[in-house]
């Protein structure tokens, strides 16, 4: 059995009572993690398929915080689910969810930044609860990460989303300016102990103490990035003060940040207030894993850095909403190309890009759906059909 260090348990016990302390110290070794999805409001899938979606609507127990989160009586193979694949949900952990309460402060946002954003859970997020005319851009500094940002957003559903992999420093630097950004920032993940037993066996207090330094940096570079009056949303997947409490401290003294308390909480949910600002949610008191929220506004005469002249720009690598191959994934029901709706077993098929037999439909390009989502692209020839779906999105192991 994987123990706790003790370390660990002493800084947990710096930041909530003992009784709390105990509490989720004995969630995160005794209870298993809570399974959680969040629908996408852009697509609904047909009621009389297959889906995880339908059986969340049919177990109805949503997410308190989240509109459109819903927990699962057990963890299904969502693999298998072809909906998932069409976008018709996001798997995520119920805390994350927590950026649901910041929907007031978003919704008249028009340039808004997800700064490390793979992925892609949040900025899937923030693309339903933004207005039609924002522009939402994701970053994500480490390359090899990319690809999965991407196709989550494109299965999403949305191709207005640029997509950026830059240091924090160089879009600030670039000149270009948001009136929100969200860092969701790498910490040393003590809350993911309960779903990664492996994190524990890996985290170190000097972990912890590099991580609340490289926020710090990360949090500074950007800072300059904000529209004064803008708003700035930090949030962790950890527990301690290092990462946590010290540094929105830091926040509002070193960068002169005004801090925002969100009053949508309900005290039943079991969410804990910091004493210095922000939000704890932990195993055992909260229904889902680990989570810290800070909401900040940039005073119009701050004492740091000053917003630089609007106008800048970067290479956005944006997703091309004319490419063939992923406009089929748009959110709106209407195709330049003829649809084919697949049976269960037909689409899994097609997303394991096998050979797929469609002889009752037009020949040429179709966009193959399932539960009257998009999957992607086929080309019917009659006797059978050449699967286009993207060779990187290939699901392995079909049983």
């Amino acid at each position: 059995m994987t123990a706790l260090p003790d370390r660990f348990l002493e800084m947990l016990a710096e930041v909530v009572p003992a009784e709390t302390a105990a509490k989720v110290a004995e969630a995160i070794l005794n209870t298993p993690p809570v399974t959680s999805i969040r629908l996408n409001p852009l697509k609904r899938v047909s009621e009389n398929v297959s889906s995880v979606v339908n059986i969340a609507l049919e177990q109805n127990q949503s997410v308190p915080w989240c509109t459109q989160g819903y927990y699962l009586n057990e963890r299904p193979s969502f693999t298998m689910d072809p909906s998932l694949h069409a976008g018709a949900y996001y798997v995520q952990e119920a805390s994350s969810m927590a950026l649901h309460l910041l929907k007031p402060f978003l919704e008249d946002k028009m340039r808004v930044l997800d700064l490390c954003a793979a992925p892609g859970g949040k900025s899937t997020h923030l693309v339903t609860l933004l207005n039609q005319k924002s522009q939402l851009t994701v970053n994500e500094v480490i390359k090899s990460r990319l690809s999965a940002l991407r196709e989550n957003i494109l299965k999403w559903g949305d191709h207005s989303v640029k997509i950026l992999s830059r240091d924090a420093r160089e879009i600030a630097e670039s000149g270009a300016m948001f009136d929100f950004i969200l860092v969701d920032a790498p910490c040393s993940g003590e809350g993911m102990f309960r779903k990664e037993r492996g994190a524990i066996k890996e985290w170190s207090e000097e972990g912890v103490h590099m991580c609340a330094a490289r926020q710090r940096r990360i949090l500074s570079d950007i800072w300059s990035a904000l529209e004064p009056e803008g708003y700035l949303a930090y949030t962790t997947c950890t527990f301690n003060r290092y990462e946590n409490d010290l540094n929105v401290e830091w926040i509002k003294e070193s960068l002169g940040a005004e801090y925002i308390p969100l009053e949508s909480i309900s005290p039943q949910w079991g969410v804990i207030e910091a004493p210095a600002g922000g939000y704890r949610f932990m195993p055992g008191v909260v229904k889902g894993e680990g989570l810290f929220l800070a909401l900040f506004r940039k005073p119009s005469g701050g004492s740091f850095l000053t917003g630089k002249p609007s106008g800048g720009s970067f290479s956005t690598g944006k997703p091309s909403g004319g490419d063939p191959e992923y406009s089929v994934f748009a959110a709106n029901s209407s195709f330049q190309y003829p649809t084919y709706e697949l049976t269960k077993e037909c689409a899994l098929q097609y997303l394991n890009r096998q050979a797929i037999k469609i002889p009752d439909a037009p020949i040429g390009l179709i966009v193959v759906t399932y539960g009257g989502l998009p999957l992607g692209l086929a080309k019917n020839i009659g006797t059978r059909a050449n699967n286009l779906y993207p060779t990187g999105w290939r699901i392995k192991n079909l049983k």
